[in-house]
């Protein structure tokens, strides 16, 4: 498979927090959004799969679900032992997103610079049930467990937004979602050092053909709510 990357602008769209992107696609070189366009890709480990995809947001007491469009990119070793992606999520005009998507029991919350730009950051376990990306592994999904860093930008009207996972398989033992009924300190300070050099920024190529890939071997009807969190419709007139 040829070599995408997810390309995205910061020309104070999403990473800036002015306008909205005017376009996007996926290209040879990744995912197109005009002006001060650059590379956001795993550092180190192979691409798997790069595409866009259609979920829905049922919890937004819509028929069928609220639909919006994401842009995806997903690096993996062999087994998925070791797991990045990168995730650009729109949602409809006038639409937002009301968090980071983290789930209960996150841990060491907070802020973290990626590429030299803000992300609100945070750790936990994610079980391979409902997971879109558990079918990378050779394990039969509740057979896999990861630990997750995950960091999140919003753009200024919080309509877009952008998702960075970087995942390591741990032991499938116990029951507890608590990181630290898990891992020791130490070994989950050094995986969040290691999650913090997950993902290096390239120069994007100066010409960009836009053009469109189907995700391959991933659970897309789990990219809802469990991996993106959830909106908040536009407000009614009787409600300002």
């Amino acid at each position: 498979m040829k070599s995408f990357v997810l390309v995205l602008t910061v020309f104070a769209a999403l990473l800036l927090g002015a306008c909205q992107p005017s376009q996007n696609g996926l290209v040879k070189n990744g995912l197109f959004v005009p002006e001060q366009v650059f590379a956001l890709r795993a550092a180190e480990l192979p691409l798997r799969t790069a595409g866009s995809a259609s979920p829905s947001l049922h919890s937004a007491d819509m028929m069928g679900g609220l639909p919006l469009h994401m842009w995806l990119s997903v690096y993996a070793a062999p087994e998925a032992q070791k797991l990045a992606l990168v995730a650009y999520s729109s949602l409809p005009e006038n639409w937002r997103w009301s968090g980071d998507g983290m789930p209960p029991f996150t841990v060491n919350e907070g802020s973290a610079s990626i590429a030299g730009y803000n992300f609100r950051a945070g750790t936990y376990i994610q079980n391979g049930q409902r997971d879109a990306f558990a079918p990378l592994a050779a394990e039969k999904p509740a057979e896999v467990r990861w630990l997750v860093r995950r960091f999140v930008r919003f753009n200024s009207s919080d309509r877009e937004k952008l998702t960075l996972e970087y995942r390591e398989r741990i032991a499938n033992t116990g029951t507890s979602a608590a990181v630290h009924d898990n891992l020791s300190l130490s070994a989950v300070n050094a995986f969040e050092q290691r999650a913090a050099l997950a993902f290096v920024a390239d120069p994007a190529p100066s010409a960009l053909t836009v053009g469109q890939n189907k995700l391959e071997g991933l659970a897309v009807r789990y990219m809802d709510e469990r991996f993106l969190g959830e909106a908040v419709p536009p407000s009614l007139p009787w409600d300002r």
